[in-house]
């Protein structure tokens, strides 16, 4: 998917995807914290510069980005989600606690998207207790704290993986007002 995305956006992609694909001497999945030119030889670079792309999903991802200006796209004004972790060491009136703070910083035309379709009440995830975390929530900053860790580290992980489908939810909303054609061969 890597050399896809390189043909559309070129090596670097655009800021939200390159933040989601894992740097080689990371060991945390979805964390990029080395240097740029290191970005191509992780584990989504599709094994180096040479492509055997695939048609399907070079479409996906070019009607994702049919209404990007691709001139204009800041690479470093991008959707960011900003986590900070922390640990509170046991005492006896309480147990451990494990947790992290979640902020989901948006670029001015990803808050207009937001404004402008109602879409702070869009749910990102929910618990087995229907508690919720909306997009508004993250945009306001939401934390979770528990005594259990995995649990912790598993609220957090479904919440990644529920911004990483924001730019397409974005993109689909950049959509409406224009006619859309699917063909299907005869």
């Amino acid at each position: 998917m890597q050399c896809e995305m390189d043909k559309i956006f070129g090596k670097r992609g655009p800021a939200h995807l390159v933040a989601l694909m894992p740097d080689s001497g990371v060991a945390e999945p979805g964390r990029v914290t080395g240097p740029p030119s290191h970005r191509g030889s992780g584990p989504y670079s599709g094994g180096g510069d040479k492509c055997a792309g695939s048609a399907a999903a070079e479409q996906i991802l070019q009607s994702a980005t049919d209404n990007m200006d691709r001139a204009t796209l800041n690479w470093e004004n991008a959707m960011k989600l900003i986590i900070n972790r922390s640990y509170e060491a046991p005492s006896r009136k309480t147990p451990a606690s494990y947790s992290y703070r979640a902020i989901l910083e948006l670029t001015d035309e990803e808050k207009m998207l937001v404004e402008q379709y109602n879409l702070q009440d869009y749910v990102l995830t929910q618990t087995q207790s229907y508690h919720t975390t909306k997009i508004g929530d993250l945009m306001r900053g939401r934390t979770n704290s528990l005594s259990d860790l995995s649990i912790v580290m598993g609220n957090e992980q479904a919440l990644r993986g529920a911004c990483e489908g924001l730019p397409t939810l974005f993109a689909y909303c950049r959509s409406f007002g224009e006619n859309f054609v699917v063909e299907y061969p005869s």
